[in-house]
């Protein structure tokens, strides 16, 4: 059964990206510089698997780059329209994937209904709820006490 939302912790993105998920969410750690082959982690020139969800977010430096576009392009079925990508084409902030995995999932498996602020809000009360931040906040608690 497909997953709506697939958020992909780091050092698993070779695993996720075959995955059948609508939305694949995939933190890692891309190659410095601005025209990465792969990340850290994942060298997706030996992927096999195919890419089938509709959309994929790199949250990733440089996961807009061109080599990766067409290596994640190759590993697209002919038969399934393009892949929505959603990618920075600079570096990004580490640190902000606690937060937005589970946001991303609240908000595309809740309620499709009501005001934008109230559904994100929702979102919001949701995502900080999960075991995934609160063990992210008492480690950060810790580390600053």
């Amino acid at each position: 059964m497909t997953q709506p939302v697939l958020t992909v912790p780091p050092g698993a993105a070779d695993l996720a990206l075959g995955a059948d998920a609508d939305v694949l969410y995939v933190c890692v750690h891309s190659y410095p510089g601005p025209k990465p082959e792969g990340f850290l982690d994942t060298d997706l020139t030996t992927l096999s698997s195919p890419l089938t969800a509709k959309a994929l977010i790199l949250d990733t430096c440089w996961g807009a780059a061109p080599a990766v576009r067409r290596t994640l392009a190759a590993l697209r079925p002919d038969h399934l329209p393009p892949l929505a990508l959603l990618a920075s084409p600079h570096s990004v902030p580490f640190d902000h994937h606690v937060l937005a995995g589970p946001l991303l999932e609240a908000l595309l498996t809740g309620p499709r209904t009501g005001p934008w602020p109230q559904r994100l809000t929702a979102a919001k009360t949701t995502a900080l709820a999960t075991n995934e931040l609160a063990a992210h906040t008492r480690r950060v608690v810790a580390q600053f006490s």
